[in-house]
């Protein structure tokens, strides 16, 4: 199983990488990368739906 929250924090990063590339190929490969660790994070919480997560650690600083 994956760090959840980690797989989410650096999905939200991936999206961010993709809305400000400078080109096409870079957006599509920032999206399939946010894509493949969104996939993830809702596997594993598909997996455990009652294993606790530190949701705090998803806070923007």
């Amino acid at each position: 199983m994956t760090e959840l929250t980690l797989c989410l924090k650096r999905a939200r990063e991936e999206v961010l990488l993709a809305l400000g590339a400078d080109s096409p190929e870079d957006e599509r490969l920032h999206r399939k990368r946010a894509d493949l660790l969104t996939a993830e994070a809702v596997r594993d919480i598909d997996r455990e739906p009652d294993a606790p997560h530190d949701w705090s650690l998803l806070a923007t600083t």
